[in-house]
């Protein structure tokens, strides 16, 4: 067993290597009952198909259910898949098989699908050994809650589970960056706003000193009109530019820092909106259990063996 989940990891490993470097990976048929589906014969003690003759024994399998493989029954060489020698010692296997081949596969799509009344056992590890059972019970299926191939079934589950979490925990912090961006531009709203008041409230001041420039002027009084403009004094155009010089300045550096605001939080949300919308990597994910179906799906066929001989 341990060999068989370090198998696994491996692959997974493999296979989400291979989709971030843009490889693909090939699709799993999920359509698994029929010829080419290996199974163990419970009464024989070894895998359907296996080929035998009088001279020799050899373990060739027919793996892909073409025929291509003979082997003996009751001395005769029989040219038929295994699946097709099984379905014809135990009539209904084809349908039961359909039966808990449908399970395993929503099971598997319940970690794609949008979280629902139906698949809220998905988020809940606790739940899955008893929900998983008595779905494949309620199929028919008589596999033990302890079984191996239903441990490691339920093992694999933490793949996807682990991108479900990531991708709630990036949705729901991606959606306070969006309120702390909806913030950022009330704040620079604000600011750009109290910004025009300023500049209009020097803009005033200026025109009041053109005025009073142009007044003294008018009464030839030249050197006054020419100390309300350039004067170094308080209360002249000159020192009204001053300040329009530091209003400039602060808000400058405000505008600076709010831009820097909006640019971080900007990228941080890009990134966990990225994240939230990972499907592509938890179909990856959920590739293992897939994977791993084909042993609970065999396990349940045997296990039907079983019962039809008692």
């Amino acid at each position: 067993m341990y060999t068989l989940i370090l198998g696994t990891v491996l692959a997974i490993f493999k296979v989400v290597a291979a989709g971030e470097i843009g490889g693909g990976q090939k699709t799993i048929s999920q359509r698994r009952c029929g010829t080419g589906l290996k199974l163990w014969d419970v009464e024989k003690k070894e895998v359907w198909g296996t080929k035998t003759t009088s001279s020799s024994s050899t373990h060739e399998h027919d793996v892909y259910g073409d025929g291509t493989v003979k082997y003996t029954v009751d001395g005769q060489v029989n040219g038929l898949s295994s699946w097709s020698a099984m379905v014809g010692q135990y009539p209904g296997i084809d349908a039961a098989c359909e039966k808990f081949n449908t399970v395993l596969v929503g099971i598997a799509n319940d970690f794609e699908s949008p979280p629902s009344g139906t698949n809220q056992y998905v988020s809940s590890p606790h739940s899955w050994k008893r929900a998983v059972t008595m779905k494949l019970h309620d199929a028919g299926c008589a596999i033990s809650p302890n079984d191996d191939n239903l441990e490691q079934f339920l093992e694999s589950f933490n793949y996807p589970h682990q991108q479900k979490l990531r991708m709630t925990k990036a949705k729901r912090t991606a959606d306070e960056y969006v309120l702390k961006i909806q913030g950022l531009q009330d704040e620079w709203k604000q600011a750009r706003e109290s910004f025009v008041r300023d500049m209009k409230s020097h803009g005033t001041v200026m025109k009041s000193k053109l005025r009073e420039s142009s007044k003294q002027a008018s009464l030839h009084n030249y050197q006054a009109a020419t100390d309300v403009l350039i004067s170094e004094q308080e209360g002249s155009a000159r020192g009204e530019i001053a300040q329009i010089r530091g209003t400039i300045s602060k808000n400058g550096e405000m505008f600076e820092e709010l831009a820097h605001k909006f640019k971080r939080d900007g990228l941080r949300w890009s990134k966990l909106n990225q994240i939230s919308k990972e499907q592509e990597r938890l179909a990856q994910m959920t590739t293992v259990i897939k994977l791993n179906s084909f042993d609970v799906l065999s396990r349940c066929l045997a296990n039907f063996q079983k019962e039809f001989v008692d």
